[in-house]
């Protein structure tokens, strides 16, 4: 079995309800990511500078952790790389449904990771005030309803319980997976590289090398001891898993970026692909990926997928 790193992550559901009308695009990631990144923005930067680089606050803020997550003076990787991995990984509701009439709900995950559990309620103030600032194009306004961890309502009425549940990556197992054969289904738009490449169609070993590499990352900026497996045995090993089937499609979303100041199209893929060969050692390493997603911009929900057995 692949070994993972000892990386605590925190599962949450977000419920949210229209107090007007709600107008949102069929995606929804890059509308929730960019609303309450601005608006966490808002609840903490106290020098009110455009951009962090330029902050003397820059290493010791929570808006900079979360949201630019700076790469630390003396890094020993990512060195050439003005950011680093975020500590959370948002997951959008997967339905097309583009309108909210007040009253109705909205729900939404996060996931927050390592170091960054510790920084639950500031997200939860960013949702409030996103609720009164506006989302959308409309900019209607909602009101958080209730933050669930699991079965369990940790916020609700203005009040939180902070006795919540995380597990650890490395308590991932096979789940039992007997089979040769591998399905992984991409839910969300999903952007990979390999030899800065952009993959359309991603080989076993591909979808091995970017799992590897960001969960080495993430453990690296937010986890607390070191992590270094056989990468180049791991990898041969996935060279060996062959691709057998692929249903693809090709998703692009349009979103706005504060930074370029203007609209930006962030293309990936989804659909269906069936590996076959010895897989059940790479089954901890699939299930981790289930959690911290996979590729690029996995802060607006990109690179979420699901492992079945064929």
């Amino acid at each position: 079995m692949i070994e993972l790193p000892d990386l605590n992550y925190a599962r949450f559901e977000v419920k949210i309800v229209a107090r007007t009308l709600l107008e949102l695009p069929p995606f929804k990631g890059s509308t929730l990511r960019g609303g309450f990144g601005n608006a966490f923005r808002r609840a903490v930067c106290v020098t009110r500078k455009r951009d962090c680089d330029d902050c003397i606050l820059r290493d010791n803020c929570v808006y900079s952790y979360v949201f630019e997550t700076p790469v630390p003076e003396g890094a020993e990787v990512l060195k050439k790389m003005p950011r680093a991995p975020h500590p959370f990984v948002l997951e959008p509701p997967l339905d097309d449904k583009r309108r909210y009439e007040p009253g109705e709900a909205l729900e939404f995950g996060i996931i927050l990771l390592g170091r960054g559990i510790q920084y639950l309620p500031y997200f939860i103030l960013a949702f409030e005030m996103l609720g009164d600032l506006g989302l959308g194009r409309n900019k209607g306004k909602f009101s958080v309803a209730e933050v669930r961890n699991g079965q369990k309502i940790i916020y609700s009425g203005g009040k939180l319980n902070t006795r919540y549940k995380s597990g650890s990556m490395k308590e991932f197992g096979d789940g039992g997976f007997e089979r040769n054969d591998l399905e992984i289904e991409f839910l969300t738009p999903t952007r990979m590289l390999f030899r800065g490449e952009r993959v359309d169609v991603p080989e076993f070993h591909v979808i091995v090398r970017n799992l590897l590499r960001r969960l080495h990352l993430l453990n690296y900026f937010h986890g607390n001891e070191p992590y270094s497996p056989d990468f180049k045995g791991i990898i041969r090993r996935a060279e060996d898993v062959k691709l057998k089937k692929a249903e693809v499609r090709a998703d692009s979303v349009l979103r706005y970026s504060r930074r370029q100041d203007r609209k930006v199209s962030m293309y990936g893929f989804t659909g269906k692909f069936t590996y076959s060969g010895e897989i059940r050692d790479f089954l901890p390493l699939l299930k981790a990926g289930e959690v911290v997603h996979i590729g690029k911009a996995t802060a607006f929900g990109f690179g979420k997928y699901k492992i079945r057995e064929v």
